[in-house]
C-alpha cells in the first residue's frame, strides 16, 4: 500500500486540471501544444503549491479525573487522548476494552 501525502495529492489535482485544460482548449500548432504544456507545468501556473496549516496539540492536565463522570469512561477517553489520530480501528479496540472492562465490573 503506497501512502498518500498533500503533495501527491496536490499534483494529482494539478495534473488532471492540467489534462482537462488541454483537452478543452484544443490548439492545432504543434509548437503551441508544447509551449502550453511547458507552460501549465510550472509551479503556480494553475495553482499555488499547497499550504497546510497544522493545529496545535493541547495538553491534557489533570486528565479526565476530575470530571464527574464514571471511571470506566475516564479510563476511555484517557486511552484515547493519547493517539493524535484515531483509527477507526483504534477506536473500535478501545471502545471495547472499555466495554469489556465495564461487563467485567458489573458482573462482580
Amino acid at each position: 500500500m503506497t501512502d498518500i501525502g498533500i503533495k501527491q495529492v496536490a499534483e494529482k489535482i494539478h495534473s488532471r486540471l492540467q489534462r482537462y485544460l488541454e483537452a478543452q482548449y484544443h490548439i492545432k500548432d504543434p509548437g503551441l501544444i508544447e509551449e502550453r504544456h511547458r507552460l501549465l507545468l510550472e509551479p503556480g501556473s494553475i495553482a499555488q503549491r499547497p499550504f497546510v496549516e497544522v493545529t496545535p496539540s493541547y495538553a491534557v492536565e489533570d486528565g479526565f479525573s476530575r470530571l464527574k463522570i464514571p471511571q470506566i469512561v475516564s479510563d476511555l477517553l484517557t486511552e484515547l487522548v493519547r493517539f493524535d489520530h484515531p483509527s477507526e480501528s483504534t477506536l473500535l479496540q478501545a471502545s471495547g476494552r472499555c466495554a469489556r472492562s465495564f461487563l467485567r465490573q458489573e458482573l462482580r
